[in-house]
């Protein structure tokens, strides 16, 4: 007779190889994490594919000889409709839910572009010599001038404040961005530029605030052309991004001098000249040596002719670095792709920047709204945090981290320069890291905020997907 199937004992039975209760609820806990990381891994890597892949339409246009498309940002709903003066140089934005007046980006054609130069209040210098406003005035009422004296001078070199890609405001005390804010968000409503903020000492008295754009123009220039208020146009065609260099010497007027014969060294072996310089930016210290670092580069360029010197604070103990945006020279070499980052002779190449980007002809430009971390994060937390918020950014202007042209980070004293270190080895290709300044700043211009940074990209059809 068959053996009788033996009864079923419960899941409680001691002894019995079903697992009771208790011990799945510990499996559960312990595997949870490791799905959770699994899971996150995962979507990183679908992140990473979004952004890194596309096609490359600009690079066919190019061998073609045939002109490059202009392409749509990657969400079309985050652009506001082309914004044109009429003449043909159209824009798109991605505005910001967070920070109204304050574009996360601004994409621009490859056409002229109008640096000014750095325009402070009270003593804010027109065309004609004169100064407005009155010192001791309200931060939103300097402001609001500012942008009145800006105006004008855009208007005389075919531009308007409809057509600013990137507003920079240095803020003498943090405690009045969320004033400042509101002017931007009143005055830009319907066009917000890629702002970014800093904190910094300004070389006018009373002055609270100070203000620096770059612009789009409907002017057709050659060649870099200086304008009558001490900004400058940049050219249509290849651009150059040299990072910031430092060299030390005797005093600050010393370290400056030796830093701008290194940076002209550096712009002739990437096929530039000083007639090509559109901006030089100073991060100084001490800030009281402005003047000594003015009468060294000034005498660099003709009678009249200096680009504009942009000179903010920086609290690194080295006395200068100095970076430069110019046009490259018709005659140089022809560019091995659309974006390049080249090796300069001395400078042994960088996992986490490069020493100089180019960018070629006809390929757009995208300006990023600075971004920082969000409140209450600390400071050690601050750059991964950040960097995660940029992805999705660069997914929607239709760019990627391989795609960065030019990067600069302000840390303020606490911010950890080996945490920005540790992340940029994570988000960056090695071999194509985009150049780059990292600046101390006594102050990021956002309360609340130890870190921040800009930037500048292409967009992804500009060049050709690489391995």
């Amino acid at each position: 007779m068959p053996a009788s199937p033996p009864s079923r004992p419960s899941s409680g039975a001691p002894g019995h190889a079903a697992t009771p209760a208790s011990v799945r609820r510990k499996i559960l806990a312990r595997t949870r994490p490791r799905v959770e990381s699994a899971s996150r891994l995962i979507a990183f890597l679908l992140l990473i594919g979004v952004v890194y892949l596309a096609p490359v339409p600009y690079a066919r246009a190019a061998a073609s000889g045939a002109p490059a498309p202009e392409p749509a940002p990657a969400n079309a709903h985050a652009a506001a409709a082309g914004d044109s003066n009429g003449s043909g140089v159209s824009l798109q934005r991605g505005a910001s839910a967070h920070t109204p007046g304050q574009a996360e980006f601004v994409r621009a054609p490859d056409a002229t572009l109008y640096f000014s130069p750095h325009l402070l209040a009270p003593g804010v210098l027109s065309a004609d010599r004169s100064s407005t406003p009155a010192a001791g005035e309200e931060v939103g009422t300097q402001l609001n001038a500012l942008l009145d004296a800006l105006a004008p001078r855009l208007a005389a070199v075919g531009s308007d404040l409809r057509h600013v890609l990137r507003l920079t405001v240095a803020l003498a005390d943090e405690a009045d961005h969320a004033r400042a804010a509101a002017v931007l968000a009143a005055r830009f409503a319907d066009h917000p530029p890629a702002v970014t903020w800093l904190g910094s000492p300004l070389s006018e008295p009373g002055a609270r605030i100070a203000v620096e754009a770059i612009a789009a123009s409907t002017q057709r220039v050659a060649i870099t052309t200086p304008t009558p208020d001490g900004g400058a146009l940049l050219p249509p065609g290849e651009r150059i991004f040299i990072s910031g260099q430092a060299e030390r010497g005797a005093d600050p007027a010393s370290s400056v001098a030796l830093t701008m014969a290194s940076l002209l060294r550096s712009a002739a072996e990437l096929g530039g000249s000083p007639a090509g310089v559109a901006q030089i930016r100073v991060f100084l210290r001490p800030y009281a040596a402005r003047s000594d670092a003015l009468a060294q580069i000034t005498p660099l360029f003709p009678a009249g002719k200096c680009p504009p010197v942009i000179i903010t604070e920086w609290t690194i103990p080295l006395p200068v670095e100095i970076e430069l945006v110019l046009a490259r020279n018709p005659g140089a070499p022809a560019l091995e792709a659309p974006l390049v980052f080249p090796v300069l002779a001395g400078k042994p190449r960088s996992p986490r920047f490069s020493h100089a980007a180019i960018v070629g002809a006809g390929v757009p430009l995208i300006f990023l709204g600075a971004l920082d971390a969000g409140a209450a994060v600390e400071p050690a937390d601050e750059w991964p945090a950040l960097f995660a918020r940029l992805g999705p950014v660069l997914g929607r202007a239709g760019s990627s981290f391989r795609l960065l042209v030019k990067a600069t980070y302000l840390l303020k004293d606490e911010s950890p320069r080996a945490s920005l270190n540790e992340t940029r080895a994570v988000y960056y290709d090695p071999v194509r890291p985009p150049a780059a300044s990292a600046v101390g700043v006594r102050s990021v211009g956002i309360p609340g905020r130890a870190a921040s940074l800009d930037l500048i990209a292409v967009p992804r059809e500009a060049v050709p997907t690489t391995p």
